[in-house]
């Protein structure tokens, strides 16, 4: 529960606060979970004080929540992620949480057809699709238009009208920006023709135009612009589907039907000719498990889907696996047989697929990687018997540490640590947690893919390897340390930076990191910043240098500075000197998310 206030710091009455979670598929209790993931979305109305409260969702699930607060009239309010952000979880909790809505601006403008005459009831959008703060509206029977709730700063505006051709413009809003031209051209004709292998007819197929940002995104470079329409069709009993009123350029979609693999950026132009697209039957597996010692069939066993995952630099091959549900597979009575109609991880040139066959008491077996080219799969796995030992993990004054999370770090798991805990946001390989009972104490069964344990709370922080716990099941956590420092740029204090801490030697994005964002702090005036909450241990400083992209999404490349030593429990002093603050290291982006 809590309030919402507006930019005046009065509170707002009618706004929606609303919630979702982002469930780890290893951590889903069986039969009923508490999970309730995308598409649902549980919400709640702010009455005249501003007030709301939501008593519906449960306790498993706030762990891995996520959300925020809207009104038509204001900018959306940050999103808040529970399980990086405690002190909000904490708040939201006890009731006393306060989301803001940020000053919103009014969009004007009008739309024309080629010939200068005003467009009437055409359908305008800002923002992009994927932008949950996006507004929309039609214009007026003179062509005008005035959309009011609109958030402030770089996006695009989409006008579309039957008969013409959508229209995209990129804008920087403010209070007194426009008013706005959007000129519709004439139409053009898309025509798509999907077919199986054997040219035969694929009926129902779905086409659904992607109109994310792709590609690189660097600092001070304009990106291209994406037409901002939402289309979503599917073929005729014929295998065939038109549009009609499609925009010029290349247009990126996604092609998928039922019993085939679906088919990603399939670039296509708008030109009245004929695209044929070939889908290929769904990836097949089929087999059986067994135990190795005695040959008999496996009565319950699980299989994980995921992604080989290549290291180039070290010619190795390790598997990713996926966070979501659907690609956890349970079977019986020691045979499996199924067919997947996607691959676990799309956008990729040569998808394959990466196995892994668990059962209770067994050592899992990792199968692949198999080309989804392959069409199909068959294995016969013997699963050994594992070794699983008990193990026990105490706070840093040698209490049982119940209902804390722990991680099994091997490559690919990726794994984000934030002040005070894990990141369940955005999970990018499923599997990896597991959980303290209410005696604080886990069981571990022997996988040799695991480097590393790390069991991290409110209470503190302890890592270890396999081989110290067999010696010793316990793991020893330790409190967080604290870190207080000064940032100079060539000897003189630099206000206003943003740095982050790096999780330092043995850690990387493939395996274990920190969370950029939630261990982020800005120097004062005097270049002074504080990380409150950081594991004990050899870290790295890192320089963050943010930028926007032209739809309005915010991104951020880092740079290291300097590898810093946390003592646990230990306010930590630390001065940086960078002598060379303008060469940041870029780094890759990919589609922005919603949020």
């Amino acid at each position: 529960g809590g309030t919402v206030i507006g930019p005046d710091g009065n509170p707002v009455a009618g706004a929606e606060v609303g919630f979702g979670n982002q469930p780890d598929p290893g951590l889903q209790t069986r039969p009923q979970s508490d999970d309730f993931s995308w598409p649902f979305w549980i919400t709640a109305t702010t009455d005249s004080q501003g007030h709301w409260q939501i008593n519906r969702i449960g306790k498993e699930a706030i762990r891995t929540a996520d959300g925020h607060a809207s009104h038509p009239e204001f900018v959306e309010s940050s999103f808040i992620n529970l399980s990086s952000d405690l002190e909000a979880k904490a708040q939201l909790l006890a009731g006393t949480y306060t989301f803001a809505l940020g000053q919103a601006v009014i969009v004007r403008g009008i739309v024309k057809d080629p010939a200068g005459n005003p467009v009437p009831d055409a359908r305008l959008q800002i923002g992009p699709n994927s932008d949950s703060g996006t507004r929309k509206g039609k214009s007026q029977s003179d062509g005008t238009f005035s959309i009011r709730g609109c958030k402030p700063g770089q996006t695009v505006i989409t006008a579309q009208s039957t008969g013409y051709a959508p229209a995209t413009l990129d804008v920087n809003l403010t209070n007194d920006s426009g008013p706005f031209e959007l000129l519709l051209h004439p139409r053009r004709v898309l025509k798509l023709h999907v077919v199986d292998g054997n040219g035969n007819p694929v009926a129902h197929a779905g086409a659904w135009l992607d109109t994310f940002q792709h590609g690189l995104i660097v600092p001070g470079h304009k990106q291209p612009l994406w037409p901002q329409v939402d289309f979503n069709r599917r073929t005729d009993a014929n295998g065939r589907l038109e549009w009609d009123d499609a925009p010029a350029g290349d247009l990126e979609f996604q092609i998928s039907a039922d019993g085939y693999l679906g088919s990603e950026d399939v670039t296509l132009q708008a030109d009245g000719t004929e695209h044929l697209i070939t889908l290929q039957h769904g990836f097949a597996i089929s087999g059986t498990v067994s135990d190795a010692n005695t040959g008999q069939a496996i009565p319950h066993f699980r299989i994980i889907t995921g992604w080989p995952n290549i290291n180039p630099i070290e010619h190795t091959t390790n598997a990713t696996w996926s966070p979501i549900d659907r690609f956890w597979l349970s079977f019986a009575k020691g045979t499996f047989q199924y067919t997947y109609d996607e691959v676990p991880l799309g956008g990729v040139k040569d998808p394959a697929y990466m196995f892994k066959f668990e059962a209770d008491g067994y050592t899992p077996f990792i199968a692949g990687p198999v080309p989804a080219s392959a069409g199909s799969a068959h294995f016969d796995v013997a699963l050994t018997p594992a070794t699983t030992t008990t193990i026990t993990v105490l706070s840093p004054d040698n209490q049982s540490a119940a209902n804390i999370d722990v991680a099994l770090i091997s490559s690919g798991t990726r794994v984000s640590l934030t002040p005070g805990g894990f990141s369940h946001e955005n999970l990018q390989s499923g599997g990896t947690f597991l959980s303290t009972d209410d005696h604080g104490q886990f069981t571990l069964s022997s996988d040799p893919s695991v480097t590393k344990i790390v069991a991290a709370g409110q209470l503190g922080y302890g890592e270890t390897t396999p081989a110290e716990l067999a010696a010793n099941p316990i793991i020893q956590m330790a409190p967080w340390g604290r870190l207080e420092g000064t940032y100079l740029t060539n000897g003189v204090p630099a206000a206003g930076c943003t740095l982050s801490l790096g999780y330092g030697p043995g850690g990387s994005l493939d395996t274990i990191s920190c969370d950029s964002r939630a261990f982020q702090t800005t120097t004062d005036l005097q270049g002074r910043f504080i990380l409150a909450q950081v594991p004990p241990g050899n870290r790295q400083m890192m320089l963050v240098i943010p930028f926007n992209d032209n739809f309005g999404h915010n991104g951020w490349t880092e740079r290291p500075l300097q590898s810093i030593t946390v003592d646990a429990g230990e306010t930590n002093t630390v001065t940086i000197d960078n002598t060379n603050p303008y060469s940041p290291m870029f780094m890759p982006f990919g589609k922005p998310g919603a949020k």
